[in-house]
């Protein structure tokens, strides 16, 4: 049991029928359609529907209560069912609960975020710490108001780790997951120029990742990207801070690199005498190890449990995915985009074998005044990776082809004209770079670029 009703009833903050003050309750489901029997239904508000309006789908299911914040609905309801909370805010009230669960588990926590890398952190720390204890984490996406909220109730009591993603979208953000999660330990991976337009600034953007530490226990760790912007946000804190940086030093500390490689789609990392072998690719991945690496040594393992564990890391699917076609390569890295991960990811493009390498490269959101600067940036650093050809897709691209060259690039706003020229290019011996942020979709070209591929492989062999 998680919660008696009379305990979810102080927490939400309603009174409860008598009763039901001792029914149990055994998990939360915002889903109505997944409700199994002891689960509590909180119906939570959304852009294209309200939940409030399936609670009674969700009690005829056999859910063990129902937390509402629509009065009209509720009163409705209590006349039939006598299992019925009533909440000032549906989403408030899932961060309330969770907080009270968080209290009564006995994992350690450990939250990370960042503006690039902290879904990936994320799950190499979950590797790694699954090895060799009990450990939950946070699901795909799950990393906002209500997704972390519900990555704490879906932890185990007896669980050791319990590894979560705070993302933002707007100041403040940060902090209130951070008191919802109060970490052990808490990562920031890094700050790039991502959702500048909302922050204003990549200094703001350090401030609102530096406020993970608001949340974080008396003794806890912060592990920190070595960057100027973060250093100057956390001048004033007190908080035990370990920095990390992907930089050859002199060994002796448990964070001294003695040597480090790159290659096309793995990299290996020594440190303190130990060779890490890391199966992916690109310079930030290291990175996103290092973190990882210092989180788990927090949490008691060896370098040498990390080493075993590590080769069994993999990439999130859309996150510098590559996928090997005959000679051919395609590096899906369609997850999201800002400036900084598309450097990673030209970087990774430059590191293929392929002679030839093609750039199909879409919008980056949020960026604000300085967009046609960014996208124009952008242009430039795909040319210097050593893109022979570019394809741009979206408001931008015109500024993208500027910054690469009209010569080889070539700008679009139309998907189905975008996806027939790239696919006309295709020798099915190049490495292809597709990359933008989520709501440009470029994970459509993924697809048929590979049944392309395949087509021109099986008739060259033909």
């Amino acid at each position: 049991m998680m919660f008696s009703f009379s305990e979810l009833a102080d927490i939400v903050g309603d009174e409860s029928s008598s009763e039901v003050d001792k029914a149990e309750i055994h998990g939360f489901c915002i889903d109505s359609r997944k409700i199994t029997s002891g689960d509590c239904f909180i119906a939570i508000k959304g852009e294209q529907f309200d939940a409030n309006r399936f609670a009674e789908e969700a009690l005829s299911k056999g859910a063990a209560g129902a937390v509402l914040d629509n009065p009209e609905i509720a009163r409705i309801l209590r006349e039939k069912y006598d299992n019925i909370l009533l909440a000032q805010n549906s989403v408030e009230a899932l961060g309330q609960i969770a907080s009270a669960w968080r209290k009564k588990i006995n994992a350690k926590v450990i939250a990370v975020t960042g503006s690039a890398g902290k879904t990936t952190t994320r799950e190499m720390l979950k590797t790694i710490l699954s090895k060799y204890r009990r450990t939950s984490g946070a699901g795909k996406s799950f990393n906002n108001q209500i997704g972390l909220p519900i990555s704490i109730l879906n932890a185990r009591k007896d669980d050791e780790f319990l590894v979560l993603e705070a993302g933002t979208n707007a100041a403040g953000e940060i902090e209130k997951l951070s008191k919802i999660a109060r970490p052990d330990i808490a990562v920031i991976t890094c700050v790039l120029h991502a959702h500048i337009e909302g922050f204003g600034s990549l200094e703001n953007v350090a401030q609102e990742k530096a406020s993970i530490i608001k949340g974080l226990k008396p003794q806890g760790t912060l592990i920190c990207k070595n960057q100027k912007e973060l250093k100057d946000a956390l001048t004033a804190s007190s908080v035990n801070i370990q920095y990390f940086l992907l930089k050859s030093r002199p060994a002796g500390g448990e964070n001294d690199i003695e040597s480090f490689e790159i290659n096309n789609d793995s990299s290996k990392i020594t440190i303190c005498g130990t060779e890490f072998q890391i199966p992916l690719p690109g310079r930030g991945n290291l990175e996103n190890f290092l973190a990882a690496r210092l989180a788990a040594i927090r949490c008691g393992l060896s370098d040498e449990q990390i080493k075993e564990a590590s080769r069994g890391l993999k990439t999130e699917g859309g996150r510098l995915e590559i996928i090997r076609c005959g000679q051919a390569a395609v590096i899906n890295d369609c997850y999201n985009s800002n400036p900084g991960s598309l450097a990673n990811a030209a970087e990774v493009l430059a590191s293929q074998n392929q002679e030839v390498k093609i750039a199909a490269a879409g919008d980056m959101k949020e960026l604000g005044e300085s967009s046609e600067e960014f996208h124009i940036q952008a242009g430039r650093k795909l040319r210097e990776a050593g893109a022979d050809k570019l394809f741009a897709f979206g408001v931008f691209a015109g500024s993208i082809v500027e910054g690469f060259g009209a010569e080889a690039g070539m700008a679009f706003n139309d998907y189905e004209a975008l996806e027939s020229s790239l696919l006309e290019e295709l020798k099915g011996n190049e490495a292809l770079l597709i990359k933008g942020s989520r709501s440009m979709r470029l994970e459509r070209l993924i697809e048929p670029l590979i049944s392309r591929i395949e087509n021109i492989n099986s008739y060259s062999k033909g």
